[in-house]
């Protein structure tokens, strides 16, 4: 649910912030009646012109912000991170010296930090977040922005669409304005645009649609963009159909000998082949190969992602099958069930059964641990799959009690659950799509998919 209050600022009451960082909690709220600063004093003669009073600039998540005419200053979704500079603010009878920012309601904040001319927060909840500013002059005069700044914030929503309500949904990609995705029922395909329709190309039962053999208990999903195939890997094997125009049938690959069909994850080698974990090992095939070879035996393997020139297998251990190394990242009998590598930092992020996760360097060297003994606000140490969106460097890991968003920017831990609008706490996947530049999380669970994104 959306809302936005918008009330007289004589009349908020909230915590204040003083360029200092320091809270005032004992500050008297500013009076929205008391004047710009735009006269008093003549200004020097040498003074530097002052054509807009009360100016200020907002980032969400680093990003320049361009609010419109009118409506709230910002659009964000929760763990969203909203900076508020107010360096541009300027007086004609000397320089500014103190910022106060006001921002309420205070339950729905966190995290606030004020540095000089600017406050950075991120909002908990769905709902409006009110920011007003108060700056001070060289010479004593104090101006209150007329007007505050409402942030509208939203939270998880369901996908109603027919297709995808009730899924048991194990498995998530994204690429060329559709979702895709792996359920207990088949592989599925979901229109981003507005989840009414699936395209004449695209089915939402994919194997409806494409035809061939149906790819049944779906554990791990991989769509390849730059060819249009997409793969299918779960208890019946892997299967391969192109997304077209024009489409294909799937097809299901042939195991190596003595084998058996087991997918728990797959991932795209760099050229335009797969990996594919399983039970025994690893397997690969080429994109346009007839069945699997085996590329590492003997591992008992849940995920499998490539880093590189390096293919990293997740079990009872982190091994590169590639340079044979193996790093113990988790004790004990944990298991690690999720990897990411994020390309942009180099780093490889890995969520374990019962351990959390940890964050390590492409060679796999831990540099980070995070669990709910950690104190960084990490919800459940039973990680089911992980993704680190490229326009902010966050983390988000799908939990067994709903989806942890980790701020780069904070160093911590956001709980999303049902507060956050995700009803459904046992969440298997998470992916991200950008379609018209709006950037969308998904999140499957065991009945059905919500989804987050400002708007």
């Amino acid at each position: 649910m959306r809302w936005t209050l918008l009330v007289a600022l004589s009349a908020m009451t909230a915590c204040q912030f003083d360029g200092t960082g320091a809270t005032a909690a004992d500050a008297t709220v500013p009076d929205a009646a008391a004047p710009i600063i735009d006269g008093g004093d003549p200004a020097p003669a040498d003074a530097a012109p002052c054509p807009e009073p009360l100016a200020i600039s907002v980032t969400v998540n680093g990003h320049p912000y361009e609010a419109g005419a009118t409506g709230p200053l910002a659009r964000v979704a929760i763990g969203d991170v909203i900076t508020v500079d107010a360096s541009g603010t300027c007086s004609q009878a000397g320089a500014i010296t103190n910022y106060q920012f006001t921002v309420e309601p205070t339950p729905a904040i966190a995290h606030r930090t004020v540095s000089g001319a600017t406050v950075r927060f991120y909002a908990q909840v769905p709902g409006s977040v009110n920011v007003a500013v108060a700056v001070t002059d060289s010479v004593g005069q104090t101006a209150n922005v007329a007007r505050f700044y409402a942030v509208e914030v939203t939270g998880w929503r369901r996908v109603t669409h027919p297709t995808v309500t009730g899924l048991d949904i194990h498995a998530l990609a994204a690429g060329d304005g559709t979702l895709w995705l792996g359920a207990t029922t088949g592989a599925f395909a979901l229109e981003l645009s507005d989840f009414a329709a699936c395209s004449a190309d695209i089915a939402c039962n994919l194997a409806g649609e494409l035809g061939g053999d149906d790819p049944g208990d779906v554990h791990a999903i991989l769509y390849d963009s730059s060819r249009k195939l997409l793969w299918a890997g779960g208890k019946d094997g892997v299967f391969r159909g192109k997304a077209g125009p024009p489409a294909s049938p799937f097809v299901h690959l042939g195991v190596p000998d003595g084998a058996k069909d087991d997918i728990r994850d797959l991932a795209a080698d760099g050229d335009g082949g797969v990996w594919a974990a399983t039970p025994a090992g690893a397997w690969t095939a080429a994109a346009d190969a007839g069945s699997f070879t085996v590329g590492r035996s003997g591992l008992d393997s849940f995920a499998v992602t490539t880093a590189g020139s390096r293919v990293w297998l997740g079990g009872a251990a982190l091994t590169d099958i590639v340079s044979d190394t193996t790093r113990d990242v988790f004790a004990g009998d944990d298991k690690i069930r999720a990897l990411f590598y994020f390309a942009p930092a180099n780093k490889l992020w890995i969520g374990s059964d019962a351990a959390g996760i940890v964050r390590a360097g492409i060679d796999g060297t831990v540099e980070d641990t995070f669990s709910t003994a950690t104190g960084d606000g990490l919800q459940s140490d039973r990680i089911r799959d992980v993704l680190v969106t490229a326009d902010d460097g966050d983390v988000w890991a799908a939990t067994d009690v709903g989806i942890a968003r980790w701020s780069e920017t904070f160093a911590e831990w956001i709980p999303m659950q049902s507060p956050q609008g995700l009803t459904e706490s046992d969440t298997r996947a998470v992916a991200v799509a950008v379609v018209d530049g709006i950037r969308t999380i998904y999140a499957g669970t065991k009945s059905g998919l919500f989804y987050l994104r400002a708007e």
